[in-house]
């Protein structure tokens, strides 16, 4: 019973991290169950307008997107915002600390207007990464899963504990803690299928995943799938490049680190299709794009000699 009711604030002040870093979390959480009530009271479906990436908007990614601003602001801890949905980063000047805050405030609205499950990525670094590694300085990866139910996941590095949003008491209360990923896994979730006719060695890996039993689990939204994973305890999820895309197209920053910091926090692996630890990779401008492959570790490796196969 003690676990089910620890709630996400009292699982902060248990950890070691400071003050600072506990309110920047509570603002994440406080904006994503915001977000999670504004679903029933805002359009989900995308207009004419665009982001700074060239994605339709639609009135939910605009929301979304200022209920982080405001929340992070009303900190004063967080000095520089990078937001998927902005051009440019936000400095905030009644900050007193120098943190920084990277997001996407509605992952997966590709589907979340047809009344699918989306969610939210956050990544929290002790202040700004960009000219470095995207792992140095990487404090914390979330995401929240907006579905039937809301739920928050996070790790300072540690194995990712999962609350879930209870309405009535108006709190995130602890899920399940401890998630770890198997090195093995029968569940892929393939990006951008259709470029396998012009990718041979995507279309063998396919072929190899098929031939072999393994159950497909494709949500069409990066954080639907990883939270599949995590919940499941194992699977695969990778997103290779294409002619459109030669670098990748998901993005390093917004979720490369944080949903890259949870993976490995599980005991799995998360590289670039190349086989580089995205951690590793340095991050040059806010939205730089990535191949991503997320999951269990062996498969991990089994995916990067597949896909670097000559033949």
């Amino acid at each position: 019973m003690s676990e089910i009711m620890t709630t996400l604030e009292k699982f902060l002040s248990r950890s070691n991290q400071s003050k600072e870093i506990q309110k920047i979390i509570l603002a994440c959480a406080t904006s994503s169950k915001e977000i999670y009530k504004n679903i029933r009271l805002v359009d989900t479906v995308k207009d004419k307008s665009q982001n700074s990436s060239g994605d339709n908007q639609s009135p939910l990614d605009i929301s979304s997107d200022g209920l982080f601003i405001k929340h992070l602001t009303q900190t004063n801890l967080v000095k520089t915002i990078a937001s998927e949905e902005q051009q440019d980063l936000i400095q905030i000047t009644s900050s007193t600390q120098e943190y920084f805050v990277a997001y996407d405030p509605y992952d997966g609205g590709g589907v979340g207007d047809v009344n699918m499950t989306f969610g939210s990525i956050i990544g929290l670094w002790s202040k700004n990464p960009i000219g470095k590694e995207v792992g140095d300085g990487l404090i914390a990866g979330c995401y929240a899963l907006h579905g039937p139910r809301c739920t928050f996941v996070i790790s300072f590095g540690e194995a990712p504990t999962i609350f879930e949003y209870d309405q009535k008491q108006d709190v995130f209360i602890m899920l399940r803690e401890n998630i770890k990923i198997t090195p093995t896994t029968k569940h892929f979730s393939p990006g951008n299928v259709a470029n396998a006719k012009n990718d041979p060695k995507y279309l063998n890996l396919l072929q190899h995943w098929i031939s072999s039993g393994y159950k497909l689990l494709y949500a069409g939204a990066l954080v639907t799938d990883i939270n599949h994973i995590l919940m499941k305890g194992q699977g695969i999820f990778i997103y290779p490049s294409d002619q459109k895309h030669p670098t990748g197209k998901l993005r390093l920053l917004y979720e490369g680190g944080p949903l890259g910091l949870l993976i490995e926090a599980a005991s799995g692996k998360a590289t670039t299709q190349s086989g580089q630890r995205l951690l590793d990779k340095k991050i040059t401008h806010t939205h730089q794009r990535e191949t991503f492959l997320l999951g269990s570790s062996q498969e991990v490796d089994q995916v990067i000699r597949i896909m670097s196969d000559s033949k």
